[in-house]
């Protein structure tokens, strides 16, 4: 599923006729046998389109670390004719930064009120990805917002102190017992900053 501002823009799909025949606990799993994909086309035929179909993408799985990504480089190793593996983000590492409680991409997508749809279906799945990495993504700059400016907290403390100018308001309270205790902690160097400024 290819995904442009947020939104998915197009789909390539395709069943892959393995080199062995498909074990039992796979069939349980995918709910695909050998009769399903007795007419498909093998990797080396399909690895090809898949590529051109990427282009210059990042391709994004869901614990693609432990799985796909080994997969999808060993056998396109294999091939005559490799080519350039495409940059790849496996989205496991971004859920287990911005959330906690299950990491299964089924519970995450209904958590975010998605619906997840055939679970263990590949297009399924891939369509449920690319509609939960949004939201992912998107938690992740939230995260980000709160985190990233951490090491200004000693500098707003400061300000805040010297500050007479809306020390009633409840907002400015808040700043103030939040930040004093970075501002004259002993590893701030906010003090130092502003006595050199001065």
């Amino acid at each position: 599923v290819r995904v442009r501002d947020g939104k998915p823009v197009d789909e390539f799909h395709s069943l892959v006729k393995p080199s062995i025949p498909i074990p039992p606990g796979a069939t349980m799993v995918h709910k695909l046998t050998d009769a399903d994909v007795a007419g498909a086309p093998t990797f080396a035929e399909v690895w090809p389109r898949v590529r051109d179909f990427c282009g210059d993408d990042v391709l994004v799985a869901h614990n693609g670390e432990q799985f796909d990504f080994p997969l999808l480089r060993r056998m396109a190793g294999a091939l005559p004719q490799q080519q350039k593996f495409p940059p790849v983000l496996d989205t496991l590492h971004l859920t287990r930064e911005t959330r906690t409680g299950s990491h299964k991409l089924e519970d995450i997508a209904r958590e975010f009120g998605i619906d997840p749809g055939d679970v263990h279906n590949a297009l399924s799945d891939t369509r449920t990805l690319a509609r939960v990495f949004v939201k992912l993504d998107a938690a992740k700059t939230v995260r980000a917002r709160k985190t990233s400016l951490s090491q200004l907290l000693d500098h707003l403390g400061i300000a805040l102190a010297l500050t007479q100018t809306g020390r009633d308001r409840s907002e400015t309270r808040a700043f103030m017992a939040a930040t004093l205790p970075y501002a004259f902690g002993r590893y701030s160097d906010a003090l130092t900053y502003y006595g050199t400024m001065r």
